[in-house]
């Protein structure tokens, strides 16, 4: 019986999580409330916080789902590429590049700092960001295993930090060439002048 109730609960919190998903995808961060999706769901609002503490706690259990699936969409990128380590970080750059711009307004989500306040609720949510991170840090060492760790942890990060920017200028309407496909460019041309060097 408790089973069998634990499975109700976590079918019920992933609707709630797929309709919030689905405001945010067709409207944006700024139109999401727990009315809303209370009345999406036909509802009362009091439902959603028998199974998430506040709006903030479902906001990050879509971030953590945003993450899972950038995760998945980058590490489908690495299983194309396998092999040759610069194609594999190319790979990895430009599906992230794919992901975000396919779902900008879950990855601006994401960009969101509003996690800090609400330690209790976003420990699965940075764990999976730590993860997420360490995939990108190793296919950097395998590209130079002879590297530090600390060295590797630098450059994986100053080259996602440019990606970052890239995205979050597209996003802003900033990076006006070809839309997306201009993004997917200038994102290439980084990707390999940043690699070029590297043995």
């Amino acid at each position: 019986m408790k089973e069998q109730r634990s499975e109700t609960v976590e079918k019920q919190r992933q609707r709630i999580l797929n309709v919030a998903i689905g405001l945010i995808e067709s409207e944006g961060l700024e139109a999401i409330s727990a009315r809303k999706i209370a009345a999406q769901m036909s509802c009362a609002v009091g439902s959603l916080y028998r199974n998430f503490e506040n709006i903030h706690a479902i906001l990050l259990a879509v971030n953590l789902e945003t993450l899972k699936a950038l995760e998945r969409h980058v590490q489908h990128a690495i299983q194309i590429n396998t092999g040759d380590a610069k194609e594999n970080i190319r790979g990895m750059g430009l599906a992230y590049i794919d992901y975000v711009m396919a779902h900008s307004r879950l990855w601006q989500l994401v960009m969101h700092d509003f996690y800090a306040d609400h330690h209790s609720s976003a420990e699965a949510y940075l764990s999976q960001h730590q993860r997420m991170f360490h995939m990108i840090e190793i296919a950097f060492l395998n590209l130079n295993p002879s590297q530090s760790k600390q060295a590797v942890s630098l450059e994986a990060r100053t080259l996602w930090a440019s990606l970052d920017g890239l995205c979050n200028l597209a996003c802003r309407g900033k990076i006006e060439r070809d839309g997306e496909e201009g993004v997917k460019v200038l994102a290439d041309i980084l990707l390999q002048r940043f690699l070029g060097d590297k043995q």
